[in-house]
């Protein structure tokens, strides 16, 4: 795409970009502040779902669309970090809650869909080959699904035992509050239906970005992407879902599917493109084999040396904590 229609593409979509943001922002508040009947709660828990997973890919999807310098997603990316990683330090230190706490989240919500979209823009610049976003697409969907799979792997392990460093980084997806009859209306705080990682925004960031730049299929992927990331987030909050599965698979799977006939590849890089789709297959099934065989350790809690002789049973580990 050339500078001209990049500008101009740019031009018009940068409103529907900040409206975009806008929009989110203002769900963010209303998810914090409102209560609701408890017949009503699943039908927005619903809503919430499909609207924090559509607006974001909408938002990336006009992002990625503007005239982007090198120069430029660097402070993107350096000014989205500074809102999120200030936002966080300011609920925490300041213990700030209320309607301020859930307008300073919500700030911080907003820097993390800004630092994705700058970071991916960054990424796809330095990318000089159309034919290379196969052997990425299917690199990234094959070592996504070792991270997320494999028990020891860091993404996991952070995860499981700590829950609230992956939580303080990743996007939430907002649960609407019930307001029961007996109770008074509760503070304003935002509640988390679930969390995407930082790194689907990102990489959907990448996607589109390249996409705009070899002139590919970008608004025909983005009408596939977010239904598909819909339905998977369904899957994983269904009483079948496994909690956690890796986003990049679909991620990649839609774009390579869309895009599948975009691609002129010659003998050499064939060969290589299935090098790398046989090493993440072997990623993933290696992932996938050591989730299903793997038996964790019951956690034994330290005994105090002046303990009794017959102390009371402990809670198992994972034990939810009581209701507050």
């Amino acid at each position: 795409m050339n500078d001209e229609s990049n500008k101009s593409i740019g031009e018009k979509r940068l409103p529907s970009l900040i409206g975009v943001v806008a929009v989110l922002f203002a769900l963010r508040i209303w998810f914090g502040v409102a209560s609701v009947p408890v017949n009503f709660a699943p039908v927005l828990n619903v809503f919430s779902a499909v609207a924090f997973i559509i607006l974001p890919i909408v938002a990336l999807f006009f992002g990625a669309s503007l005239k982007w310098k090198h120069l430029t997603a660097v402070l993107t990316l350096v000014i989205g970090v500074a809102v999120q990683v200030l936002s966080g330090v300011a609920v925490r230190q300041a213990k700030l809650t209320g309607l301020t706490g859930v307008l300073v989240e919500s700030l911080g919500q907003t820097g993390l869909l800004v630092w994705c979209l700058g970071l991916g823009v960054l990424v796809a610049l330095l990318i000089k080959e159309k034919n290379l976003i196969l052997p990425v697409a299917l690199f990234l969907a094959g070592f996504d699904a070792f991270l997320v799979l494999t028990p020891y792997a860091p993404t996991a392990a952070i995860v499981e035992q700590n829950p609230a460093v992956f939580q303080s980084v990743a996007s939430s997806v907002p649960k609407a509050r019930e307001a029961k009859p007996a109770e008074k209306p509760k503070e304003a705080k935002l509640e988390a239906l679930a969390f995407i990682g930082p790194a689907d925004f990102l990489f959907a960031a990448v996607f589109f970005a390249l996409l705009y730049r070899f002139k590919m299929r970008v608004r025909e992927t983005a009408l596939w992407l977010a239904p598909v990331l819909v339905m998977y987030l369904f899957i994983v909050l269904s009483p079948f879902g496994l909690g956690m599965l890796p986003a990049l698979v679909p991620i990649g799977g839609t774009v390579l599917l869309v895009n599948r006939k975009e691609f002129t590849l010659t003998k050499d890089e064939v060969q290589a493109t299935w090098g790398v789709a046989v090493i993440a297959l072997c990623l993933a099934g290696f992932g996938l084999y050591q989730r299903i065989n793997h038996k964790p350790r019951p956690r034994k809690p330290a005994v105090p040396a002046n303990a009794p002789a017959n102390p009371q049973p402990a809670a198992p580990a994972g034990t939810p904590a009581p209701a507050k």
